[in-house]
């Protein structure tokens, strides 16, 4: 929940035994608020994708991680743009 300070920004935790993900973020309505949470949804999406392969295949570089959640923050600047 949003309270006096809390740090901002957000974060995508992987739950591979359980095959899920959690997001923690602060969430204040604001452009940049839905622009973390996207980037943050991208971080999920690929959690989930990998959720089905070995162990060491889940294991992934940041330029790689960073892929998924920069095409997500895309579609919100595109749907914004629209």
């Amino acid at each position: 929940e949003n309270r006096p300070g809390k740090a901002e920004g957000g974060f995508c935790a992987s739950m591979p035994v359980a095959k899920e993900s959690r997001i923690f973020l602060t969430y204040r309505d604001t452009y940049q608020d839905l622009i973390t949470l996207a980037h943050e949804l991208g971080h999920a999406y690929h959690n989930y994708i990998l959720h089905d392969e070995p162990a060491l295949a889940q294991q992934k570089g940041v330029s790689v991680a960073e892929t998924a959640s920069t095409f997500m923050e895309n579609l919100v600047l595109d749907a914004v743009i629209d």
